[in-house]
């Protein structure tokens, strides 16, 4: 205030007096005008990281993580039982914790000092059993939390089936960011930050989640070609959807083909990673590529949720040497990974079915089976 009314006062002898008693009403104003306060959110110029967590298959469990500053290597430590999980989420606003079976789940927030972050332990303590597991020291678990800026790292799903428990980093923000926003009214949504896709799944542990899909074998089928897609390949793929021409993403993925026990090739698999921006609308994407096929006579259209996945199938009722029988496509929603796979007609000679109808138990038992080893490879710790 000091500063202003001097300078004011050096210029005033320059200046008319009408419009003196203008400017000097300005300046007060300006220098009178309070400084924005940061949210509540946050205080002492730290920042805020928050994600939620959520867990399946557990009962009666103690669930600890651990956090490290990189720079201090202060440990910061959040612990959860079973009863503190909202069970259906009602709680929060919202009906949506559930990408498992009864899935419970809990917004969690961190006020941390400006620096940067890794997680770097998880533990499950179930029935006096102790499990703790440690995610691998890489750059891609790390996070950077800002002064005055609030940080969303993802979902933090901790899953157990039977004898195997594993951890899972899901890009989530479409519900969670705004169970957030619902709970701190007011905060200018520019302080919002997403923490890198290399640190959520997908890409956080895409070599994993690779090595899950494809490297499931199961009777009568024997893989004899595996290649990756070239770095160079374009980042999507074009459907046909009526008489329009749609994008579906591909970050990455792998080309797999089996021979039967003849020697012919008769299953192709195609497992692709989306970009998690961009998934839900693949899905819907491929959605509208099956209805196309409603109405074509020979072919007829399912979709079911089965398990981890849920899936479209499209099955041929005239049988073609060479031509495609049978076509499955399974979405993995927390990897956001898309996997087609096409059961091919063998010659005549090679085959002892007449009818589609003789060649579908054998086809669907095939696509149950890959199910669940890609399911026991994806939970094995």
């Amino acid at each position: 205030m000091i500063f202003c009314l001097s300078q004011f006062k050096k210029h005033a002898g320059k200046i008319k007096w009408p419009l003196i008693f203008v400017l000097l009403h300005l300046s007060l104003s300006a220098c009178g005008a309070p400084k924005t306060t940061p949210h509540k959110a946050f205080a002492n110029a730290q920042g805020l990281a928050f994600f939620s967590i959520t867990e399946s298959g557990f009962s009666n469990a103690l669930f600890k993580l651990v956090f490290i500053n990189e720079l201090t290597k202060k440990q910061i430590t959040v612990e959860l039982k079973n009863d503190d999980f909202e069970i259906g989420s009602e709680q929060a606003g919202e009906k949506d914790f559930r990408s498992f079976v009864q899935p419970r789940g809990k917004l969690v927030e961190l006020k941390l000092p400006e620096g940067v972050y890794s997680l770097k332990q998880w533990q499950a303590n179930q029935q006096k059993k102790t499990g703790s597991y440690s995610l691998r020291p890489a750059a891609n678990k790390k996070f950077k939390v800002l002064g005055g800026r609030a940080l969303y790292l993802g979902n933090i799903h901790l899953h157990s089936l039977e004898h195997t428990q594993s951890v899972f980093i899901r890009d989530r923000r479409d519900r969670d960011v705004a169970l957030f926003y619902n709970k701190h009214a007011g905060l200018d949504k520019s302080e919002l930050l997403i923490s890198s896709s290399a640190f959520l799944n997908p890409a956080s542990n895409r070599e994993h989640l690779f090595n899950a899909y494809t490297r499931c074998s199961f009777s009568d089928y024997q893989l004899y070609s595996k290649k990756r897609l070239p770095p160079g390949v374009e980042k999507f793929r074009t459907l046909q959807v009526a008489s329009e021409k749609k994008k579906v993403s591909r970050l990455d993925g792998y080309r797999l083909k089996y021979k039967n026990k003849s020697g012919f090739e008769v299953l192709n698999i195609k497992v692709e990673l989306s970009d998690a921006r961009q998934y839900a609308e693949d899905k819907k994407t491929i959605r509208e590529w099956f209805d196309g096929f409603k109405s074509g006579g020979i072919f007829s259209v399912s979709f079911e949720k089965k398990s981890h996945f849920s899936q479209f199938q499209l099955k041929n009722s005239y049988l073609a040497e060479k031509r495609m029988l049978y076509k499955v496509v399974m979405f993995d929603d927390d990897a956001q990974m898309i996997t087609s796979l096409v059961f091919v007609n063998p010659p005549g000679y090679r085959h002892s079915y007449q009818t589609i109808e003789e060649f579908l138990p054998a086809g669907i038992s095939a696509v149950s089976l890959y199910q669940q080893c890609v399911v026991e490879n994806l939970n094995r710790s």
